[in-house]
């Protein structure tokens, strides 16, 4: 399974941060690693500027979260 891309990251990651624990972007991102099922090759992964593409997409999902802000 390649690398899902962002949208797709965003449901897990509220899943995730659900539980009220605080997490570094990489525990995060290495948690949805997981549930993704990545191998470790595409754990490892770098965009051309040599950012993790896995941590990168989970800091844009947090981002999109945080943009849509609390609802209800």
């Amino acid at each position: 399974m390649p690398i899902p891309p962002v949208t797709h990251f965003r449901v897990p990651l509220l899943q995730l941060l659900g539980d009220g624990v605080e997490r570094s972007l990489a525990e995060a991102a290495n948690a949805l690693a997981d549930v993704f099922k990545l191998t470790e090759e595409e754990r490892n992964a770098v965009l051309p500027s040599g950012y993790p593409v896995v941590r990168h997409r989970t800091g844009w999902a947090g981002f999109h979260l945080r943009k849509a802000g609390p609802r209800g």
